[in-house]
Parts: structure tokens; sequence; C-alpha cells
């Protein structure tokens, strides 16, 4: 799949560094967090996802390459039966980026959880009272409650119920992510596990802390 345009363009050096997590350029706009999902998401289905320009102001193109698969399918029709609920399990997101909590929550619900949305760590720790969730995703640096505090709050209101907590750090490297699980590590335990990961996680990731 090939997209080209007219528009800003890039400078040819900068071509591998596009997809790097909240990559942008002075004369670009937005988050920095499109490219790196894209590149993902191309990714985790064995694909890859390339950029070329001719210098700025000169457009763009990408490329999204997928493998085409050419093994014969041989469907079987089985004598159809009722099939049993399926749990849906449901995921809170705590994002002060309302953009990146709204795109990880459709992602989501598409693939069948129940999810609820909050844009800040008081707001996470109201819903998760009435919401119940199975997994909550909080972004550590948020206004009002950061993500140590509201983590704390919702694990002693948890009332020993298993849940899942995952901080999200926009600092990805190894001692940030420490620092940020021995902060959370100091709340209560009986709430549930606690890890850590880079912001924005993959969907892949987001469903495996549900496991």
């Amino acid at each position: 799949i090939t997209v080209r345009d007219s528009g800003r363009g890039f400078a040819p050096e900068l071509a591998g560094e596009l997809f790097e997590l909240y990559r942008t350029s002075s004369r670009q706009l937005g988050l920095g967090i499109g490219l790196a999902l894209a590149r993902a998401l191309a990714e985790q289905h064995g694909g890859t996802i390339t950029a070329r320009s001719d210098g700025e102001g000169r457009g763009a193109e990408l490329v999204v390459s997928l493998p085409l698969s050419t093994a014969r399918v041989t469907t079987v029709v089985a004598p159809q039966a009722p099939a049993p609920a399926a749990r849906r399990f449901r995921i809170l997101i705590t994002d002060d980026n309302r953009d990146a909590a709204d795109t990880l929550a459709d992602v989501m619900r598409d693939l069948g959880c129940e999810v609820a949305v909050a844009y800040d760590g008081g707001q996470a720790v109201e819903v998760a009272r009435s919401f119940v969730p199975d997994l909550v995703l909080l972004d550590i640096g948020m206004p009002v409650l950061d993500g140590y505090e509201a983590a704390r709050r919702i694990r002693s209101e948890a009332g020993g119920r298993p849940l899942s907590l995952v901080a999200l750090t926009g600092w990805g490297q190894a001692d940030d992510r420490q620092r940020a699980r021995g902060r959370l590590r100091r709340a209560p335990r009986e709430a549930g596990d606690v890890r850590v990961a880079a912001r924005p996680p993959a969907v892949a990731d987001t469903l495996s802390f549900l496991g």
C-alpha cells in the first residue's frame, strides 16, 4: 500500500527517525504518536512501513508492506451449538492526552472489551469506583492526581478484588521503569499486581496485561 501527498515533506536523512515515539520536527504538527502506532500495527501483522521524501515542502510517500498468505484454507462446517457467553474484560484507560486515550479505547472496544476513559488521576479514582475494572492503565504524569497517587487510591479501595494495574511512562529507559515500579509497590499489594510499560502501549501488550 502506497500513500503519497504533496505536503510538508521532510529531510531525507530523517526517514529512519520518523517512526520513533514522540518524534516530530520543528515544522510538523502533532504528537509524534501516529507513525509509531502505524509501525507497531504493521509489525504485529508481519509487515513493514517505510517513508521517503525529496525534502521539506516536496511531499512524502509512505509504503506499507504486508505478507500475503498462499496457504490453502480448508473450511469445515460443524453443527452449530449455542456459544457460551464470553466474559467481556473491563478496562479503565487514564491519560491526560485525550487523543491517545480515546484512540486506544476505540481499539479495545473493537476487540470486544468494555472500556471507560478518564483524563486525569482524580477522574480515574471516581470512575474506578463505579466501573469496577479488571485492568487500569494509568499515565504517570497527569494533573489533579498523578499516576502514583491515583494508583494508590484505586488499589486501596479495591477491597482485595483481583485487579491488574499498569503504569504508563513516556520515558522508556530501564531506570525510569524501575523508579516507577518501586514507587507503585509502596501501595497496598492486596488489590493486584503492578506493571510498568512504555506509553502508548501496543494493543498486543494491553491484551497480555489481562492474562
